[in-house]
């Protein structure tokens, strides 16, 4: 009984094609499977293969619609997992483009951050040298005063130098203009954006340390543009 059931299982393709084109019937398949099959007489008899191969016709029927049932299923998981897929990486790449975008406009406002410092820098520095230019030629004027002066001109004359030395720039580092004040502690001054920035220097002034302040007061400015 095994070896007729091994048989078609072996022949399975050739016997079912044979058992389509004949609608069916078994006698007809086995007349036409005696020419492409003439083993299958010496398998089973007419009889043994007429009660077979019904059964494994539709066997193999109910097998194959089985089997395309959960490929069907497995094809849609497929296409579900993949959907989805799709779509978190669609998500990562907006997210992506978001933060190249912002980084961008950082960078951007970062630049012009820069570019407006170097020319708030290049202005101040050129107020300062007119400043310059101006106290030198008041003092220029005050040496060349008259001699005949009355005492009350001539103690304002003594007077105004102390004044003006005293309110005076000593110097300026790196673009501030230094200023000691009335209670002996140094202090530098500089405006940008239209706002007067300050640096606290102490009571000794060390133009490195003041560097140090100076750079430091400016990347905290420049974290705030």
């Amino acid at each position: 009984m095994s070896n007729p059931i091994s048989f078609l299982v072996d022949h399975e393709t050739t016997i079912l094609a044979a058992y389509g084109e004949n609608n069916g019937k078994p006698r007809n398949t086995w007349f036409r499977l005696e020419t492409e099959l003439p083993e299958l007489s010496q398998t089973m008899t007419f009889n043994t293969f007429k009660q077979y191969v019904s059964v494994f016709a539709f066997v193999k029927d109910r097998l194959d619609k089985v089997r395309q049932i959960e490929v069907e299923a497995a094809l849609a998981a497929f296409r579900n997992e993949k959907s989805e897929l799709e779509q978190r990486l669609g998500n990562a790449l907006e997210r992506l483009d978001k933060v190249t975008q912002n980084r961008s406009e950082t960078a951007a406002k970062l630049e012009k951050a820069l570019e407006e410092k170097d020319r708030l820098e290049a202005a101040l520095n050129k107020g300062c040298d007119r400043l310059d230019r101006v106290r030198q030629n008041d003092g220029d004027q005050l040496r060349k005063a008259p001699s005949g002066l009355d005492k009350v001109t001539q103690a304002r004359t003594t007077e105004a130098p102390v004044r003006q030395n005293s309110l005076a720039v000593p110097k300026r580092i790196s673009g501030w203009s230094v200023q000691c004040s009335k209670d002996g502690y140094y202090r530098c001054y500089r405006k940008i954006n239209k706002r007067l920035h300050s640096v606290y220097l102490g009571k000794e002034l060390d133009e490195k340390d003041a560097e140090r302040r100076i750079k430091a007061k400016e990347r905290s400015l420049l974290g705030m543009a």
